[in-house]
């Protein structure tokens, strides 16, 4: 996914993950980001994730987002 702004591609990751039933501190991937991206840049989030589908579990969402010399961000959001 492409985004205009470093805030919808945050917010596309994390409403990517969300639908997966994952439970984590959104505020962690935020906090990573809060300090902007420069051109060809690219930054990675991590947290833990508090329950799963209801379940507990030992896993861990990743937010990957690549900056393009076009300014457009490109967002990769996964559970491992």
């Amino acid at each position: 996914m492409n985004h205009e702004t470093l805030y919808k591609a945050v917010e596309a990751g994390i409403s990517e993950l969300k639908k997966s039933q994952a439970v984590f501190k959104e505020a962690t991937i935020q906090e990573r980001f809060s300090d902007g991206m420069v051109y060809g840049e690219t930054k990675e989030a991590h947290a833990e994730i508090e329950t799963l589908k209801g379940k507990s579990t030992k896993k861990w969402v990743h937010v990957t987002i690549y900056r393009h010399e076009t300014g457009r961000y490109e967002v990769n959001s996964y559970i491992l």
